[in-house]
């Protein structure tokens, strides 16, 4: 059992953790399939039984529970639903959404590649068959004459003859390569998480433990109103800039938006943290973190003050343009 001391709600989740592996039409020299990319996927399961897609790497977020902790999510834990084939629904789910989107992120980044490769492979091979083909001609017709020749025509012909095999058997591996296809997802493992909201509700709920919850999650209704109100203040202040920002919050991939820039096709990874007016400190996780160091260049991390119900101007820190709102 791991807790996640991120997430305010009060429902438990099983995450499942999944290696995809994509594969073309080569075979190996082994005879089996030649994998051209692997991938870890995750899939959370609640309790109603749907599956969605974790995110990138939910488990940076996670760390083990207490014994307590355990103890205060007994009744949770012995619930039924936990009991059900949980294994069945996360390959169920990542066969139809998680594989198929990395089978096309792999064709996207492939298929222009090969295309490039047989457009270099023919434009040289073709060149070297014509030359032969012509030079076959030019020595058949010196022979005729009765020129001696260091080559005889027959051998040049039957060089242009073993370039066009040569071509036309790197074609058929390039078309192997072109066939890309999806493996069976595989599960490596799996977590029961405890959101840290469902521990504060327990623990205040206890007889004699009048103790408010974290800091962290105090007052989480109000919690949330700020980041929406800090949401839409970053998503307005990308549009105002002409870019073309989209929430991604739901998907868990280590930060908020996802903005555009049209014109130069420049992508901005934003996180958003929602502070109230006066707040000097905010909580970067270690998924954030390491999408930071990922993506240095893309990376923003936004800070939004919220007092009485009104965001102020976004400030931001990263990577930004000389277009961008005001920085920390």
């Amino acid at each position: 059992m791991l807790v996640d001391d991120t997430d305010p709600g009060t429902e438990l989740s099983a995450i499942f953790l999944l290696e995809h592996s994509v594969q073309d039409a080569r075979p190996t020299s082994t005879g089996k399939p030649h994998v051209i990319s692997q991938k870890l996927q995750f899939a959370a399961i609640g309790k109603d039984g749907v599956a969605v897609n974790a995110g990138i790497a939910p488990h940076l977020n996670l760390r083990p529970a207490t014994p307590d902790e355990i103890a205060l999510a007994r009744a949770e834990l012995a619930e039924d639903w936990l009991t059900n084939e949980l294994e069945r629904t996360a390959i169920n789910f990542a066969t139809v959404e998680l594989a198929q989107g990395h089978v096309a992120e792999v064709k996207a980044r492939r298929i222009p590649e090969i295309d490039k490769v047989e457009q270099e492979v023919k434009a040289r091979l073709k060149k070297e068959i014509n030359y032969w083909d012509s030079r076959a001609f030019e020595l058949k017709e010196e022979e005729k004459a009765g020129k001696k020749t260091r080559l005889n025509w027959q051998n040049a012909e039957r060089r242009a003859e073993d370039i066009a095999d040569r071509l036309k058997r790197r074609q058929g591996q390039l078309e192997q390569e072109r066939f890309i296809t999806s493996q069976p997802p595989r599960i490596r493992g799996g977590m029961i998480v405890v959101p840290r909201g469902l521990l504060d509700a327990r623990r205040t709920a206890q007889p004699g433990n009048g103790a408010a919850p974290s800091g962290f999650s105090e007052d989480p209704i109000a919690r949330r109103e700020i980041e929406i109100l800090a949401m839409d203040a970053v998503m307005a202040a990308e549009k105002e800039l002409g870019n073309v920002p989209t929430d991604v919050s739901a998907q868990k991939v280590g930060y908020d938006i996802l903005s555009l820039d049209p014109r130069s096709q420049h992508l901005r990874f934003i996180e958003v943290k929602g502070r109230i007016d006066g707040a000097d400190t905010v909580m970067v996780t270690r998924q954030e973190i390491i999408t930071s160091l990922h993506e240095p260049e893309k990376f923003i991390l936004a800070v939004v003050q919220v007092e009485g119900g009104f965001a102020r101007q976004p400030r931001m820190s990263g990577g930004l343009s000389a277009r961008s709102p005001s920085s920390v």
